[in-house]
C-alpha cells in the first residue's frame, strides 16, 4: 500500500508517513531524513516524543503550538 498521512518535521529535515510495507493489520509511522532516504520505521519512544501535528504556528513561524495528552505546548 502507498505511504499516507504524509508531513515534513518542524526542522523540515524529516518526512513523517503512515505505512505498511509488511501488510500487517495496521499501519505504523515511518520517516526518510534528508541524509539517509532509506525508509525507516520510527521506534515508540521517538514516537511518543514527537509534537502533535495539528499544532499552529504564529504570523512568523517562529513559535509552534500544539495539545499532546491534554497539555498545551
Amino acid at each position: 500500500t502507498a505511504p499516507s498521512n504524509v508531513r515534513w518535521s518542524l526542522d523540515g529535515k524529516t518526512i513523517y508517513f503512515d505505512w505498511n510495507p509488511e501488510n500487517t493489520t495496521s499501519d505504523s509511522l515511518y520517516k526518510i531524513s534528508l541524509s539517509d532516504r532509506k525508509p525507516q520505521k520510527v521506534s515508540k519512544q521517538e514516537r511518543m516524543n514527537l509534537p502533535s501535528g495539528n499544532g499552529l504556528f504564529n504570523k512568523t513561524y517562529t513559535q509552534y503550538l500544539y495539545e499532546k495528552n491534554g497539555d498545551i505546548y
